[in-house]
């Protein structure tokens, strides 16, 4: 076992990444990541040949990632996830 991706609201992050044409993520499944996997390649397979569902793609999008980044910065001033999501491990980047 290692350690298990997992965003702040839970949702995995499904799409295309903002500011990085042509690059898709699929990453942030947490323990769910087998079962979801037909379910993420259905959802990347749409993504990539202009089939998705639109309804699920958005729910699932990483830009809602940076929007909600933004919105904490201009509220608090911080760049980073809240101190309960910090203390959990929930705010860390993967690079962190």
């Amino acid at each position: 076992m290692g350690p298990r991706p997992m965003t702040p609201d839970g949702l995995p992050l499904i799409g295309p990444v903002p500011g990085r044409p042509g690059v898709l993520l699929a990453t942030g499944h947490n323990m769910l990541g087998l079962m979801l996997g037909p379910a993420t390649g259905r959802l990347v397979t749409g993504l990539l040949t202009g089939r998705a569902d639109p309804g699920l793609a958005a729910a699932f999008t990483p830009a809602r990632s940076a929007r909600r980044r933004r919105v904490l910065k201009r509220r608090t001033g911080a760049t980073s996830a809240p101190p309960a999501f910090e203390a959990r491990g929930l705010g860390r980047s993967p690079s962190s």
